[in-house]
């Protein structure tokens, strides 16, 4: 069998058609759509939440509650920015049965075990709200030698929490 996919350039040519699910950025890239738009209309000032992933332009920042995924009443902390995004991912919003949700590890088909909510803050919310998918499988640290530039919050299944040393707020489970 031969290779499914190869480069060219920045462009990933699939030999054959396949299905490809933009769900990790959908939110988020509206989210930047309707920005781009409210900003050609004059608009300087505003936010977008798009089902909680959300866009500031904003002369000041503005402070943003990360949802506890285990009470969607409470917050687990919060985050301030005038520009930029924050998008996030958790267990809760799509969840079904005993441990499973809509988040999957491609190597073994089965949901992702080791987060229960991640939070990423970027410069376009497409870009979070791709990387708070991401980070349900892949460690910070490893994102950020793939080029984009963000910060990040995550709590674990076990109950521990992570916040990056740069990021525009606080976990207060941390």
């Amino acid at each position: 069998m031969g290779e499914l996919a190869h480069h060219e350039g920045d462009a990933l040519i699939l030999e054959r058609p396949a299905l490809v699910d933009v769900g990790a950025v959908g939110k988020g890239f509206l989210a930047d759509l309707v920005g781009a738009l409210l900003l050609e209309s004059g608009v300087e000032d505003f936010v977008v939440d798009a089902g909680g992933d959300v866009l500031v332009h904003a002369d000041e920042p503005v402070r943003i509650g990360l949802e506890d995924p285990a009470d969607s009443t409470r917050v687990v902390g919060t985050v301030e920015i005038a520009r930029g995004a924050v998008a996030g991912s958790g267990t809760s919003r799509r969840a079904w049965g005993d441990g499973l949700h809509h988040i999957l590890d491609g190597l073994t088909g089965r949901p992702a075990a080791r987060m229960t909510a991640t939070w990423a803050i970027a410069e376009t919310c497409a870009l979070a709200d791709g990387l708070s998918t991401a980070l349900f499988l892949t460690r910070p640290e490893e994102l950020a030698t793939s080029g984009p530039r963000f910060e990040c919050a995550l709590l674990r299944a076990d109950g521990s929490a992570e916040a990056s040393r740069g990021l525009p707020g606080s976990l207060f489970t941390a």
